[in-house]
């Protein structure tokens, strides 16, 4: 993809990461794995005065149907990182990746919180998105939460230190004149996310699958014909899979979270998963592990590299290190996956 322009910001290239991530930020701004460097990338979405929203040792990320990189449905945890992590995280990664251009995802429904956000994030972005997906599920009233979003993304624009996009997703009420009045609020972009958030009781979810991006991508490349307007949509298509007369294509840049997650994975076969009603907490003093005798495969499943095979006998099992954070995919994706514990002999 070529060199491109998105809210203001040269780019090195059209395509990014998503501030639907959940795992790549962290390996980006720590060097794991081999991931090559965005040319921009949104920070997880985050809120004001709440830490990781689930505790540290719940699970962010559960694939509940794999078949190959263009057929899944994934399901991952908004709002799972706080402001400071995101912070360090977003300084990390400017050490790292000088030429990435950063923005903050930000949500709350107080104007006064989403200002301090912005001050804090300023020295360490170039930009800011408000998720008004996540927003919605904040505000909690639907009926007026079209003037509500309007109001305060005006308000915003007009003391926000560095640009502001917003980032609409299926929750959020779209039509011509919602988004061409977004516009004339004076954003500098609109991202597009196919990921419908919904919550089940106080666990929020996020739903990643590639005929979503199929569908949502058809409707959308239509309502943007009209706007004068920096845009961008997320995919779950593998960028591979996106041809020259994709709906896609007419998008100034593509972000990928998922999708480009399966495409450094190593996954064998076919997963099956019922849909889960809550997020797995898990236990101090457990950790992950697979048995690699029979299912060598899940050696490579971790996007940190945190599984060490440990021999004994005729069985190899792989416990979590320290590098684990505890997202889940591996509990997931992983029919001999467990959770142990492990004992130091004295």
């Amino acid at each position: 993809m070529a060199h491109a322009y998105f809210a203001g910001l040269q780019l090195q290239g059209r395509w990014g990461v998503s501030s639907d991530d959940v795992l790549l930020a962290r390996a980006l701004g720590e060097g794991l794995g081999s991931y090559e460097a965005p040319p921009i990338l949104f920070l997880p979405t985050v809120t004001y005065g709440v830490g990781n929203v689930g505790g540290e040792r719940t699970t962010r990320v559960y694939i509940a149907r794999y078949r190959s990189p263009g057929d899944y449905l994934a399901l991952t945890r908004p709002l799972y990182l706080d402001a400071d992590t995101a912070f360090r995280l977003a300084e990390s990664i400017r050490a790292r990746l000088p030429s990435t251009k950063i923005v903050a995802s930000i949500a709350t429904p107080k104007l006064s919180e989403l200002r301090a956000l912005a001050s804090s994030f300023s020295k360490a972005v170039d930009a800011f998105e408000v998720d008004l997906g996540v927003l919605g599920i904040l505000y909690g009233q639907r009926k007026s939460f079209e003037a509500f979003a309007l109001d305060i993304v005006e308000e915003f624009v007009s003391a926000a230190p560095s640009p502001v996009v917003v980032k609409v997703s299926p929750g959020v009420p779209l039509s011509d004149a919602f988004l061409k009045l977004l516009v004339d609020a004076g954003v500098g972009g609109i991202v597009f996310s196919p990921h419908p958030v919904y919550a089940v009781g106080k666990s929020l979810f996020r739903v990643h699958s590639p005929l979503l991006s199929e569908v949502y991508s058809l409707i959308w490349a239509r309502l943007i014909t009209e706007l004068n307007v920096s845009t961008a949509i997320v995919s779950d298509k593998p960028l591979e899979e996106i041809k020259e007369h994709d709906p896609i294509t007419a998008f100034d840049i593509v972000l990928f979270d998922t999708a480009l997650m399966f495409k450094h994975l190593k996954i064998a076969g076919t997963v099956e998963n019922d849909l889960p009603l809550n997020w797995r907490s898990i236990a101090t003093g457990l950790l992950p592990s697979v048995t690699l005798s029979e299912e060598e495969v899940c050696a490579d499943v971790c996007p940190y590299g945190a599984l060490n095979p440990l021999s004994a006998g005729e069985t190899t099992d792989a416990v979590a290190d320290s590098r684990c954070d505890f997202c889940g995919l591996c509990l997931s994706l992983c029919r001999t996956a467990r959770l142990v514990r492990v004992l130091s002999p004295e």
